[in-house]
């Protein structure tokens, strides 16, 4: 539960608020939209501290000013000194504006289902006329368009207004509301300040979330009578072949991104930015789509987010707005594009379901999972390969590539033998050239070998390699690379189909689990179509490489492919030297059959070759290797008259000393063997513990086992 309402003062509201990030809290006062006094920004300060903040709003926030004051809900960078969303920095938040005007509850009722909501908010503030949710993030975001995004989702949920602008202000907690001439304070109605989430939490959350607060629907606004070229008075035409709800959806979209347009306008653009979009949202005005107030409303914060207003005042962007609606009214929309059938979407039936015909699976064998490599790849599937950049993701999937034409092993498993294909568009042909080259000494073949085995390369660097990309009606489209990669998989049936990377050959949302999904379904159908597998190289976020998941954007890249697996580097214990030539691969999931076990690889003649890792005769041989080198260093630092400890928690903890020995420093892993190792000398009875220093406070050091007791 959330805290029960107490007073918050400014500044300790913008500490919690802002507490984790950098970059200066940027408080303005902006004047009254129905101020006779001069309109846009009256003031702003920029600051860390209390003490300015508290005086600046002591200073305005008074009834003769006829002001409001609000905050950014990003940081502002160093040295920037506006409002403006290339300036934001750090956002620590996404939020909803939840006007009362919105719906028809009260604001009581509205806090509960808030409250009741699956990932209820960290904090909600009064504004005065309506109620202002903030959901409060474990770590600050720095990507302004995934904010974005997050809030047009909490939009449609929530019966928020629209909040488009990156660089977006709220009423300030602990100051008024006069914007129609009354003075209502802006106050804290629950907070729960540890109450935070993760980004990714939030956008998983949302890609699913049904409505917490109904939102009023807006009446059918009464159309007036117009002249026609006759003279003759007619109705204005509403409805004609469209549908009313999917004018008004229609509408809704276009205000989304007009809004977004004009929120990002340049200096140079604004005034015309402004005039254009508003031209077109009015002739779905005059269809009785969207109201004016809607879009009059939606498009001031955008004209204040791109500084319009601040600069020209607020006359000017009313006589723009005004006489743009006036010239488009004179036009209104067209019709909606019918369906194929001439009837609307809603009247269409639908397609048969697809029922599966069991009936004869009593007398078939039960099909065996097929894989391109065993319990690592499965066939006909798209599988996702991440990793930090340069990682060795590229030339490790290219090895695999060979390893397929050639009918060779790969990191201890033998894949399908058959035609595969390449395609890069982070490296050109020169590189490639290289890492095969090293792949044929490797392997001992020719290049000629290669070809012959059925090897495919394409480079598309400096080229545009995107295979789909987001359409007009927010749906993933094939793009013709698409269409002749589908035509190669059919005529060449590799087995294998390599793809680096997601981020030049997927133009839609990371973040965007339906697009994601769309895009994997494009990938699959390649690998079904080829009878073989895709392999999709992508990279993580800062984020995918903190938590070790070894994704970015929206958890559907995990969900989506059937197989993942992960490159990384591998970090040094306490003690040890790092390494940069060493990797290990992680498989993250396998649904068709047991996760493989991580591997360790070396980096060697221009490959990343596995380590020799422990199993059955070789585990047993490190094991003992493990074991002599612990006793041979024990015995070197009881030499020296260096006391060592079997307890972790002491600073002489004997496998982190024995690590740091110039003999075993180079060993990958050589902490964890040295702790396995003494726990079965302890065992074997070879070490013990002996007894030390004062008997009124004894110590304990290891020693080896002998007839005698050792002091």
């Amino acid at each position: 539960m959330s805290e029960p309402t107490r007073e918050f003062t400014r500044s300790a509201f913008l500490a919690e608020y802002f507490r984790g990030t950098e970059g200066g809290v940027f408080v303005v006062a902006y004047r009254n939209l129905k101020s006779k006094l001069k309109d846009g920004e009256v003031d702003h300060v920029i600051a860390r501290h209390s003490k300015p903040i508290e005086a600046f709003v002591t200073k305005y926030d008074k009834p003769e000013t006829e002001v409001g004051i609000y905050f950014c809900t990003g940081t502002n960078q160093n040295g920037k000194n506006s409002r403006a969303g290339e300036d934001c920095w750090q956002f620590p938040s996404v939020f909803a504006d939840v006007d009362d005007k919105r719906h028809n509850l009260e604001r009581a009722h509205v806090v509960e289902l808030l409250e009741a909501a699956e990932c209820p908010p960290t904090v909600i503030v009064d504004s005065g006329h309506g109620l202002q949710p903030h959901w409060l993030l474990s770590e600050p975001c720095e990507d302004g368009a995934r904010i974005r995004a997050a809030r047009k989702r909490l939009q449609k949920i929530t019966a928020s207004d629209s909040i488009p602008d990156t660089a977006r202000v709220l009423r300030l907690p602990g100051s008024h509301n006069s914007k129609y001439g009354d003075w209502l304070p802006v106050t804290v109605v629950t907070a729960n300040w540890e109450r935070r989430y993760h980004l990714e939490v939030l956008e998983e959350w949302l890609d699913t979330a049904s409505a917490i607060i109904p939102r009023k629907p807006e009446p059918p606004k009464e159309k007036k009578k117009k002249t026609s070229g006759n003279g003759n008075m007619g109705a204005t035409h509403i409805s004609g072949d469209t549908d009313l709800r999917r004018g008004q959806a229609y509408a809704q979209a276009a205000l989304v991104e007009n809004a977004e347009d004009l929120a990002n306008a340049g200096e140079g653009s604004r005034h015309n930015t402004l005039r254009d979009k508003t031209v077109r949202m009015a002739t779905m005005i005059e269809r009785g789509w969207i109201s004016e107030e809607e879009v009059r409303r939606v498009f001031h914060s955008a004209a204040e987010a791109n500084g319009q207003i601040k600069d020209y005042g607020e006359g000017h962007f009313d006589q723009t707005f005004n006489d743009a609606i006036k010239y488009g009214r004179q036009m209104p929309h067209s019709d909606l594009p019918p369906s194929q059938t001439g009837k609307s979407e809603s009247e269409q039936p639908p397609p048969p379901l697809p029922f599966i015909n069991m009936s004869n699976w009593d007398n078939e064998p039960v099909p065996e999972q097929e894989w391109t490599v065993l319990n690592r790849i499965p066939r006909g599937q798209c599988v996702l390969f991440s990793g930090e950049g340069a990682a060795g993701k590229s030339t490790e999937q290219l090895h695999l590539s060979a390893a397929h034409v050639l009918g060779r092993d790969w990191l201890g498993t033998m894949p399908e033998a058959g035609p595969a294909i390449y395609i890069d568009a982070e490296d050109d042909e020169k590189v490639l050239h290289r890492r095969l080259a090293a792949i044929t000494n490797h392997y001992q073949v020719t290049f000629g070998d290669l070809i012959k085995g059925g090897l495919h390369l394409m480079s598309f660097v400096g080229q545009d390699a995107v295979l789909a990309a987001v359409n007009r009606a927010g749906r993933l489209e094939p793009m013709p690379l698409y269409k002749q990669l589908l035509e190669a998989a059919g005529d060449l049936k590799p087995i294998m189909m390599g793809i680096a990377s997601s981020a030049n050959v997927y133009a839609g949302s990371e973040i965007d689990r339906n697009q994601v999904q769309q895009f994997i379904g494009l990938l699959t159908r390649l690998a079904i179509v080829a009878d073989g597998s895709v392999v999709l190289i992508s990279h993580p976020s800062l984020t995918g490489i903190t938590n070790d998941s070894g994704i970015s954007g929206t958890t559907q890249w995990h969900n989506a492919v059937r197989a993942r697996f992960y490159m990384k580097g591998i970090k040094p214990e306490a003690g040890e030297q790092s390494e940069s030539d060493l990797r290990e691969i992680v498989f993250k999931k396998n649904n068709y059959g047991p996760i493989s076990e991580n591997i360790v690889l070396r980096y060697q003649n221009g490959l990343f070759l596995p380590v020799a890792t422990p199993g059955s005769l070789e585990k047993l041989s490190a094991d003992q290797i493990a074991e002599n080198l612990f006793l041979e260093l024990l015995d070197k630092f009881q030499a020296q008259g260096r006391k060592v400890s079997h307890n972790k928690t002491a600073p002489n903890y004997a496998p982190a000393m024995f690590a740091k020995d110039q003999k075993a420093a180079k060993i990958p892993g050589i902490r964890n063997a040295f702790v396995e190792a003494m726990d079965r000398l302890f065992e074997a009875g070879k070490i013990r513990a002996a007894e030390y220093g004062k008997t009124s406070n004894p110590h304990t050091h290891l020693v080896r086992c002998t007839t005698s007791r050792e002091d």
